[in-house]
């Protein structure tokens, strides 16, 4: 595999982690925003 398209790859990678990481963030601030 080529430099430019590992590197490409890890940065889909990266981008895919901080999205599942910033929604992750919004549902827990849903859920404790929530009343029980």
């Amino acid at each position: 595999m080529p430099d430019q398209d590992q590197t490409a790859a890890r940065r889909e990678i990266a981008d895919a982690l901080v999205s599942a990481l910033d929604r992750r963030h919004e549902v827990l601030d849903v859920i404790v925003e929530a009343d029980d």
